[in-house]
């Protein structure tokens, strides 16, 4: 695999917060940028310290004191992991971080990268036949990606006045908005880069937990990230740790992948708190028993602290549901997007993305020829997906774009601060379109939150100039392969 993983400690935590930054406008490596700085990747560890730290480990591993590791802390950078491994490392309340932005960079590049991770789950069962139509898949598949961002660009830059034609800041705005839409049409396994900043305590429970994940690219990050972490810091990363822990009991396996760490609801359905209840404590009642092999502690403490009074369910695009779950503020459940077969067989591809992406190429656009993206678009994902459906990892090729049920629960205060942030018009209009709809039934019964109907216009929103200020931007830029450049 093609995976990156570094551990470090700069000592400046601007210097370390401004190069995770980086990351999320930029494909570039840290291993580049920490060149430019002149910036050794390992320090060297002097037979000093490391008497000292043997001597320390009594302390840390022997005595218990786990609290003592609350006292440290690193940036674990992650290059060349999937965006639904980038899910499950940022599934913690704990997460501080950045990851690269589907909504400013051009992940086309990374094509090649999701080959060869598809090709190693696939295993045993590739085949020279298979790995040229994945390859062959793949092309189209970015291709469309591309043509959907030309679509969009070609399109408002048409409706402009001319005296904006060459405003340079109004074209940057209408390219980022083409990535909004374009995002929906991107594999939702694509290659990006992330980073976790946390203390040694939160660091070591956290990728401990993930080595019995239910996802064979997210245990082998886990060891490699624990590995990493052993080699820096022996005395708070044992090598015990180093081993992946997998499900013991197949019942409870079952359980596990299909109804917690991924459940599925019927979003047509509104769902009340006792439904919701009785979904928790059955959780907490047979997840109990599963023992110290899963150790999946974390996620289940997570899970009940974030169960509060009010609970809504709808549907929402992956792409969307990644910028929301992000949010400390209440409890948004863990999802893999799933790709609906019987839509592809209906030949509806109309129907396989949320709505937003579709009235986009449609409604918006006065449409024949973005229907005839979709009805590409699902014609290329029907006669791959046919072909291989029992080898393929279905959830890394499903579009971005796909809908998914998302439950979400939070107190009314961390409720008015998630729509207060969200509902601007920097934000994508999905994400817009779905708190709109849920703040239209929670003003219903809440007076307070009446407020955010004033927000209605952000509904048919298009581009914002505001978003072509939201960069990182070179005083002297060099050209990035992959990055956003007008």
């Amino acid at each position: 695999m093609d995976r990156f993983i570094l551990v470090k400690s700069f000592g400046d935590p601007e210097l370390e917060a401004m190069l995770q930054a980086l990351y999320s406008r930029s494909h570039k490596s840290i291993k580049e940028h920490l060149e430019e700085l002149k910036i050794p990747l390992k320090e060297e560890v002097t037979e000093k310290h490391l008497k000292i730290k043997k001597s320390l480990a009594t302390y840390y591993i022997g005595y218990g004191h786990a609290s003592i590791g609350d006292c440290a802390s690193a940036t674990v950078f992650m290059e060349n992991v999937s965006i639904i491994a980038a899910k499950a490392i940022q599934n913690t309340p704990l997460y501080n971080g950045q990851e690269s932005s589907t909504r400013y960079i051009d992940f086309k590049c990374k094509k090649d990268y999701l080959f060869n991770l598809i090709k190693d789950i696939v295993g045993q069962q590739s085949t020279k036949t298979f790995e040229k139509d994945l390859h062959e898949f793949l092309d189209s598949y970015y291709e469309m990606y591309e043509k959907v961002k030309k679509f969009i660009i070609d399109k408002e830059r048409d409706s402009l006045p001319v005296f904006e034609k060459d405003n340079v800041t109004v074209q940057r705005a209408i390219n980022v908005y083409a990535f909004d839409v374009a995002r929906g049409f991107l594999p939702s396994g694509t290659l990006t880069q992330l980073s976790f900043h946390g203390t040694l305590r939160n660091l070591r429970s956290h990728f401990k937990t993930l080595r019995s994940h239910y996802l064979k690219e997210v245990r082998d990050i886990a060891l490699e990230v624990l590995k990493e972490l052993h080699e820096q810091y022996p005395s708070a990363f044992e090598k015990e740790l180093l081993t992946e822990k997998v499900k013991i009991d197949s019942k409870n396996k079952t359980y596990i992948d299909s109804n917690f760490l991924y459940p599925r609801f019927n979003h047509s359905t509104k769902t009340d708190l006792k439904i919701v209840n009785d979904y928790l404590y059955t959780v907490m009642v047979d997840y109990g028993g599963l023992g110290e092999a899963n150790n999946q502690q974390a996620n289940l403490v997570s899970m009940f602290n974030y169960y509060i009074p009010k609970e809504y369910i709808d549907a929402l695009d992956y792409g969307s549901w990644r910028d929301l779950q992000r949010h400390r503020n209440g409890f948004i459940n863990p999802v893999l997007p799933e790709l609906d077969l019987s839509l592809l067989e209906e030949d509806k591809p109309f129907l396989v993305l949320n709505t937003w992406y579709n009235n986009i190429l449609i409604k918006n656009y006065d449409g024949f020829e973005g229907l005839q993206l979709l009805l590409d678009f699902g014609k290329l994902l029907k006669d791959f997906v046919s072909k291989y459906k029992d080898i393929l990892p279905l959830p890394y090729i499903t579009p971005m774009g796909v809908s998914i049920d998302v439950l979400m629960s939070c107190k009314y205060t961390e409720l008015d601060y998630i729509l207060n942030l969200r509902l601007q018009e920097t934000v994508h209009g999905s994400l817009v379109n779905f708190l709109l709809n849920l703040n239209s039934g929670v003003s219903s019964q809440v007076a307070y939150f009446l407020k955010y109907n004033e927000r209605q216009y952000l509904r048919n929103k298009t581009y914002s100039v505001k978003r072509a200020k939201q960069d990182i931007v070179r005083n002297n830029p060099d050209s990035e392969k992959c990055d956003v450049k007008n």
